[in-house]
């Protein structure tokens, strides 16, 4: 591991330019790398455009139906670990279990990511009535659950950027995000950021975003306006940029460009 560290920071203090997909990385690599700033170039990610894609009622009754859910959840998704704060949802779906009239959690990940929690989730909710567990799951049917959901929920200790957050954007789901590492700077004015460490105050936004529909169809139009600011063309045009400027810094092969850079 040690090595692989030190490889990675020599190759890292060798490039003429690094690009990073967060200001939070960005400062990571000045922070803990030594990184001179001035190299490092930001580019945002994109969600994929069947997210944002228009979508009719049956298809998204029919991705219900297909996964047995209920009518209302709160919805997480990510590649469940630690720093996603996997224990902080289980634990927002027991506090939403033991709240009269409150909706399940619905938990979505790549397959694996999930197993590790079954029995913890298991030990406080019953499973397929106060939590769902889903994994591996189409990107053609994540589309529609995003739809689906009355809130994302997204608790991470720490995110490099956070693509599932973007996806529930562009999907006019109302967010409900971490306060910590890039997660404020992705989520911008598209959502509401909470503390995943103060639980009762994370419950308490959420109670307030469930109980009350038209502060939910507010949060959902801001997702849709601050989704707007990504998209994989824009990513394209500003990694081409870079590059542009390398090769601009290199006497041998000065003057030529990159296609799409224009």
């Amino acid at each position: 591991m040690a090595k692989e560290w030190l490889s990675t920071r020599i190759d890292l203090h060798r490039a003429t330019a690094v690009i990073a997909d967060s200001e939070y990385v960005k400062w990571e690599l000045v922070s803990k790398f030594g990184l001179q700033a001035g190299k490092i170039y930001v580019v945002h990610l994109a969600a994929d455009a069947i997210f944002g894609k228009v979508r009719l009622n049956s298809e998204i009754e029919a991705v219900r139906k297909k996964y047995g859910l209920p009518e209302r959840f709160v919805l997480g998704v990510a590649s469940f670990s630690k720093t996603k704060n996997t224990e902080g949802l289980l634990g927002l779906a027991t506090a939403l279990a033991a709240t009269p009239g409150a909706p399940p959690m619905v938990l979505i990940g790549p397959a694996g990511s999930l197993e590790h929690y079954t029995k913890q989730a298991q030990a406080s909710l019953i499973m397929g009535k106060s939590v769902f567990l889903l994994q591996n799951i189409p990107d053609d049917d994540l589309a529609c659950v995003y739809r689906c959901a009355d809130l994302f929920v997204n608790l991470a200790w720490e995110e490099s950027f956070g693509l599932p957050i973007v996806e529930a954007m562009a999907s006019g789901t109302p967010v409900v995000a971490s306060n910590r590492t890039a997660v404020p700077e992705i989520v911008g004015n598209g959502g509401l950021l909470v503390d995943p460490a103060d639980q009762a105050a994370v419950f308490g936004t959420v109670r307030a975003v469930l109980d009350n529909v038209g502060f939910r169809a507010e949060l959902a139009e801001s997702a849709r306006r601050r989704a707007l600011d990504f998209s994989w063309g824009k990513t394209a045009r500003q990694t081409a940029a870079v590059y542009n400027r390398v090769i601009a810094s290199a006497p041998f092969i000065r003057g030529k460009k990159v296609n799409g850079s224009n």
